[in-house]
């Protein structure tokens, strides 16, 4: 399964985030998160495979991939306050490796 955005969802996208930018610029007085997280998850049930993924979004980020405590494997890039995370988040029998 793909849980990735088609071209047009990605354009969709791309045109919310400026929309929404432009929002809260034209509206200082509506509150705005300090913070803001984008994420996406590799479709692939196989999580050694996710993670081979993980490390191509990883080269084409500019960062490198880390493995937390609790085997989730992300890369991610932040622009200012907002956060663009790759995760590989592995199957729940595999969670005590």
């Amino acid at each position: 399964m793909n849980y990735y955005a088609n071209t047009t969802e990605r354009l969709d996208l791309i045109n919310g985030l400026r929309v929404f930018a432009d929002f809260l610029e034209e509206n200082a007085e509506i509150p705005a998160p300090a913070r803001a997280y984008i994420m996406v998850f590799p479709g692939n049930e196989n999580h050694d495979m996710a993670c081979g993924e993980i490390d191509r979004i990883a080269a084409l980020i500019g960062t490198a991939a880390i493995e937390s405590e609790s085997s989730h494997y992300r890369a991610t890039r932040a622009f200012g306050p907002l956060e663009y995370s790759a995760i590989a988040i592995p199957p729940a029998q595999d969670e005590d490796r």
